[in-house]
């Protein structure tokens, strides 16, 4: 039937009837009718909105980003990297390891050349459009749109992202989520899609998952999702991966993990060498004794439950912690990170032996961001903020998946209290935005939470250096030094310095200390 709205008295509308002849409606009828018409479209078009808000609240709470200098790694990373700058430079890869974040910046480049002012618009649109993802995402595992965009909103505003938004350098965090998220919804797709298309998408998904590879490697374990996926969506008969019961596949999982650490464990040399991997990886902060396997595993537990509480009350985040060496099994983050670790266990096992389980798709959402990144095997520093840009989503899918029933229970309550927490992390983020301006205001900063960081005050005296205050920016060298007495980057730092000042024999003396091995490496 065809409407043509035109004049009519206030009695009624003239209408086309599928009788082909023109005749009065109802007024009353024809307002019911379309009343249903645009609440039809509104909810259509609710997806649509809430991603343009997304998008745009995202430009408004970083805006003053875009007035920020370079910061941390930026110079080594971006300005003064070769294969940023031209096609020919990137494929020289002077710089291995991150080739699509290199992508990006020669995108910026271009446009921008140095100016740190326009390579904002880029950071900030990946981590919008990774809200935008995690929304679609929420929407598929929760059938609602509220739940799906409060989930978005907390991510977006959460004061732990602000590293990542903030430091151009840590555009690989945001990439790579990106394109992960793009590997698991095409891969949903891929299920939904004719066997004609098949093919093609799940290859689409598998193209997504190496570019999310190419922009950071704690993208890895992402096929793990697949698996997930099916089980959570995907009746039985089905599945393309997930043949064996989620229990059966987290047996056989675990026990290929500790085939491939052995393996990994016997090809550098055994426990000694571990030990020393170990020694070299957490003295990057502040130097540590010679840790044993117990030591590490002390340091290591005390560094997770260091970060936890920040997830849910992100206050005195900073670039850069320094985590003092425990001294009992019975110190609160020590304690909360095995309490933490057990329920983990307890719940993934309990959810597993239930079908389609949002809880079991979290839980191994977050263990498949937080397994590159937790020192397990020693690689990184032992806590950043920038370690749970990945993470956030699969927990705040266990938010959302926990607080559901008083969320349809008490709907008015509940919106209020979701409301008024992302106001609340969005003003913390705000500020924390604020610190990034420069670099002397942001190790400032990390100083005032952590004043006994080495990285932080080795930064400081760089910075101050920089800013023309020798004398003061020697100081802080010398605070590195005394927390991390084989800093070889430091050393070097104070022979440039005191060679500037034509210090000769002090610039000597820290020439040939930084040539000094450091003891994980004399051993």
């Amino acid at each position: 039937m065809t409407i043509r709205f035109g004049i009519a008295n206030k009695q009624s509308l003239t209408v086309w009837h599928s009788q082909n002849h023109w005749g009065p409606l109802p007024l009353q009828k024809n307002i019911k009718s379309l009343s249903v018409t645009l609440k039809s479209h509104l909810r259509y078009s609710s997806p649509v909105i809430h991603c343009l808000f997304l998008l745009i609240l995202t430009y408004i709470l970083f805006h003053q980003n875009f007035y920020h200098d370079w910061s941390i790694d930026d110079f080594g990373v971006l300005v003064n990297n070769p294969d940023t700058k031209s096609l020919s430079g990137f494929f020289d890869d002077t710089r291995p390891g991150r080739p699509l974040r290199e992508l990006t910046f020669l995108l910026d480049f271009v446009f921008f050349g140095n100016n740190p002012y326009g390579y904002h618009f880029q950071q900030l649109f990946w981590h919008g459009l990774n809200a935008i993802l995690i929304y679609v995402l929420a929407r598929k595992l929760f059938s609602k749109d509220l739940p799906a965009f409060f989930g978005a909103l907390l991510f977006l505003v959460h004061p732990l992202n602000v590293e990542v938004v903030a430091n151009i350098s840590n555009r690989k965090d945001s990439l790579s989520l990106a394109f992960s998220l793009f590997s698991v919804l095409v891969f949903g797709l891929a299920h939904q899609s004719q066997k004609s298309r098949r093919l093609v998408l799940f290859l689409g998904s598998a193209i997504f998952y190496l570019i999310a590879c190419q922009a950071k490697q704690n993208a890895i374990l992402v096929p793990f999702l697949w698996l997930a996926y099916e089980y959570r969506f995907i009746s039985p008969g089905q599945r393309l991966l997930a043949r064996l019961s989620p229990i059966k596949s987290l047996i056989v999982l675990f026990g290929l993990g500790c085939i491939a650490y052995g393996w990994k464990l016997v090809s550098i040399g055994g426990i000694r060498e571990l030990q020393l991997n170990a020694w070299e990886i957490i003295s990057r902060a502040n130097f540590y004794p010679k840790p044993d396997l117990t030591d590490y595993t002390l340091l290591l537990l005390k560094s997770w439950g260091t970060m936890l509480p920040k997830i849910i009350w992100p206050v005195n985040l900073a670039p850069a912690y320094a985590i003092p060496a425990p001294d009992t099994w019975f110190e609160f983050p020590v304690v909360l990170a095995i309490i933490t670790i057990i329920v983990v266990i307890t719940i993934l096992f309990y959810s597993g032996k239930q079908q389609n389980s949002n809880v079991f798709f979290a839980l191994v959402w977050c263990l498949v961001f937080w397994l590159p990144v937790s020192n397990l095997w020693p690689s990184a520093m032992l806590a950043a903020d920038r370690y749970w840009y990945a993470i956030l989503p699969g927990l705040i899918f266990l938010f959302l998946h926990a607080t559901r029933e008083a969320v349809e229970t008490y709907r008015k309550t509940s919106v209020a209290l979701i409301t008024c927490i992302c106001i609340f992390y969005a003003f913390l983020s705000f500020h924390q935005s604020q610190l990034w301006i420069n670099n002397a205001v942001l190790w400032e900063h990390s100083l005032a939470v952590n004043p006994d960081s080495s990285v932080s005050n080795h930064n400081m005296g760089i910075t101050l250096y920089l800013n023309g205050k020798p004398k003061k920016a020697i100081e802080y060298l010398n605070k590195t030094l005394s927390l991390s007495p084989y800093d070889q980057k430091c050393y070097y730092n104070m022979y440039l310095i005191f060679t500037n000042l034509g210090q000769r024999s002090l610039a000597q003396e820290a020439l040939e200390k930084s040539r000094r091995p450091p003891p994980w490496k004399s051993h």
